[in-house]
This record gives C-alpha cells, sequence and structure tokens, in this order.
C-alpha cells in the first residue's frame, strides 16, 4: 500500500507543472482584479491610520492581556505606514503595467498577514479575551459557558478577518501575474 501511495505521488509530481500547481484568479468577488487591488490599498491605508491612533511611541500598552512595548509599537506602525506607499506604486504598477511593482505590493500584504497571524495567535494564547468582552460581575457567576462562546466568537471572527486578508494578498499576487504575462495587452486596443 505504502508503495503503490509513493508510485501514485512521484507520478502526480512528474507531471504537474509550478504554473498548474498554483493557479491565478480571475475576479475578486465578481469585481475585475484591479479593484481588488484598489480594495487591499484602502484597507492599508485604514490598517495604518487606526494603528497609527492606537500605538503609543512612549508607553507599553496592554492589548487583551498581550503587552506591547514600545519598540514593538514602533516596528507595528513602521510596518502598517510602509504599506500605503507600496499600495500606491502598486496602483501604479498597474495601470502602466509594472509587474515588479504589483509583486512587492503583494509581497508585503503576505507579510502583513503574517504578522497579524501571529498576533492574534498571541491575543488567544493570553488568555485574557473573556474578561476583556464580560462584565467581572457576570464572570463571577460561571465563566465556563459565557467565556466558551465568547472564544468561539473570537476564533469565527478572527478566522474571517485572516481569510480577508490572505484573498486580499492572493488578488494582488494574481494581478501581478497577469500583467507580467500581459494578458490584457491584447484588449488595450478596444
Amino acid at each position: 500500500l505504502w508503495a503503490a501511495f509513493g508510485v501514485c505521488i512521484r507520478g502526480v509530481a512528474k507531471h504537474t507543472t509550478q504554473e498548474q500547481m498554483v493557479s491565478t484568479m480571475r475576479d475578486f468577488l465578481g469585481m475585475p482584479l484591479h479593484m481588488g487591488v484598489f480594495v487591499a490599498f484602502l484597507w492599508t491605508f485604514l490598517r495604518s491610520f487606526l494603528l497609527l491612533f492606537a500605538f503609543d511611541s512612549t508607553r507599553t500598552i496592554d492589548v487583551v492581556g498581550v503587552k506591547l512595548v514600545p519598540f514593538v509599537q514602533v516596528l507595528l506602525a513602521t510596518m502598517a505606514i510602509l504599506g500605503v506607499p507600496l499600495g500606491v506604486i502598486a496602483g501604479f504598477g498597474v495601470l502602466y503595467r509594472l509587474h515588479e511593482k504589483v509583486r512587492i505590493y503583494a509581497y508585503w500584504l503576505i507579510v502583513a498577514f503574517l504578522i497579524e497571524f501571529c498576533m492574534i495567535i498571541l491575543l488567544g494564547l493570553g488568555g485574557q479575551i473573556c474578561p476583556a468582552f464580560v462584565a467581572p460581575y457576570i464572570l463571577r457567576t460561571g465563566p465556563i459557558f459565557i467565556c466558551f462562546f465568547i472564544g468561539v466568537w473570537v476564533l469565527f471572527w478572527s478566522t474571517v478577518f485572516l481569510g480577508f486578508e490572505f484573498l486580499l494578498a492572493l488578488t494582488v499576487w494574481s494581478m501581478a501575474e497577469q500583467v507580467e504575462k500581459g494578458e490584457y495587452a491584447a484588449l488595450l486596443k478596444y
């Protein structure tokens, strides 16, 4: 059985090219891909705006039980602000068919996704999510039932958030692939 599985895997690997392994998206939620790049830029701008107002470079802040020292806050805010000019440049890259500029923005979105994934894991491991949402009086009466539903709620919305982040990164990467292949070049004369 193990040998048959090995032959099957080797046969698939032998006949599969890298182009067949990962396919690009053709649209973004029913809209053209360049609209997905625009939505990614708007999300990047909103993230930068919110983090600039939330972080403080002079004191440690507590985010649901996770303490962020000023150095980490400055690094996270700098990373977020860096995305705004990269998003603008990616917009010009889409407009003037410069695939390298769009791909750099896609890589930045992937790094931002990984940072946010790690932050959500840290927030979940901090163990202070339930007291952040529920009053202490209610927690004294029986926290197990309430905290279970709060945990499921946070897990669900964190998954939705990370899925949207990944969708944006995949959309920008797909746009970079399309720009590089020149798939829209034949349509430009019309």
